[in-house]
């Protein structure tokens, strides 16, 4: 029988507990160094996979407001995970041109046809949120992480360490999910100011340019809500939505036509597009041709 020594003991519990100190710490560096980026095209859903189907997700974001780039994402979420809750965060202390329950109220609507995601009003921390609500996965939607990167790692990091250091649980792991192609150009800013235009320009043209950007069945709730800010506008910004407003077209009628060259042809270069016919939102596309006068079946 072999007995240890009472020093070698002490010194096997001290390297014990650095390590249990020392190894969280270096695991929370390696995801802000290193952060999870889900790129596109994304990963295919397998319906077979009962993990993913019983794993709930959080997915934040200010949706001010929601568009077709957000709608892609959750629509993907809600295909590949049981549950899927759209956080929309607020500061009591702050004011908002439209409300967060207002914005959660255009959330709903625009994903009324998926019955897995709820929209909820946050006040607070979101990931004290997630872990109440034993999120697997807090998902961020960014462009790419070349352009949005340097930002999201600020908010990688508190939350990161803010569930540690202020509630003592270990933090919800953060993914980042690129956006769709398509939708890159699209911005909640870009829909904002064509919302305040409209009121200037034709009301015709206005109601055109946001079908190609948000759903017809929220068009009427978004310039409502968003068209009363026109006097908080500068006209200098009527330049730069130009600008961004040609860049997107381009960037979808790019996309378009490529789709539909494929589709035709009957062959598609694209893994998502190919596979994943739902999940890319048919009803987001027929819309969307319909509008262009063309017919695209993905």
């Amino acid at each position: 029988m072999v007995f240890l020594h009472p020093q070698h003991v002490a010194a096997a519990a001290l390297l014990f507990a650095v390590l249990c100190a020392v190894c969280p710490v270096l695991i929370l560096i390696y995801r802000v160094l290193f952060p999870t980026v889900l790129r596109f095209p994304w990963r295919e859903h397998n319906t077979s996979r009962q993990k993913d189907k019983d794993t709930t997700v959080v997915f934040a974001g200010s949706f001010n407001p929601p568009h077709f780039g957000h709608l892609v994402m959750l629509r993907y979420l809600a295909e590949r995970y049981g549950r899927v809750i759209c956080c929309i965060g607020v500061n009591p202390n702050k004011t908002y041109d439209v409300t967060p329950q207002a914005r959660a109220s255009i959330l709903r609507k625009m994903c009324e046809d998926c019955s897995n995601i709820r929209v909820q009003v946050v006040s607070g921390y979101i990931w004290r949120y997630a872990r109440a609500h034993n999120a697997s996965f807090f998902f961020r939607g960014i462009r790419t992480w070349e352009a949005d990167g340097s930002e999201e790692r600020q908010l990688l990091i508190l939350n990161s360490w803010g569930p540690l250091l202020l509630g003592k649980i270990w933090p919800t792991k953060t993914v980042f999910l690129e956006g769709d192609p398509r939708y890159r150009d699209v911005s909640s800013t870009l829909v904002r100011r064509l919302c305040a235009e409209r009121r200037a320009t034709s009301r015709n043209e206005g109601d055109e340019k946001l079908a190609r950007l948000i759903p017809p069945t929220v068009l009427t709730e978004v310039v409502a809500a968003y068209g009363q800010v026109w006097s908080r506008l500068h006209w200098s910004g009527s330049v730069h939505t130009c600008e961004r407003w040609n860049r997107t077209t381009a960037s979808l009628d790019a996309h378009w036509f490529e789709a539909s060259t494929q589709h035709q042809s009957g062959s598609s270069t694209h893994p998502y597009w190919s596979s994943s016919t739902k999940l890319k939102g048919s009803s987001i596309m027929s819309d969307q041709a319909k509008f262009r006068g063309m017919k695209v079946n993905l």
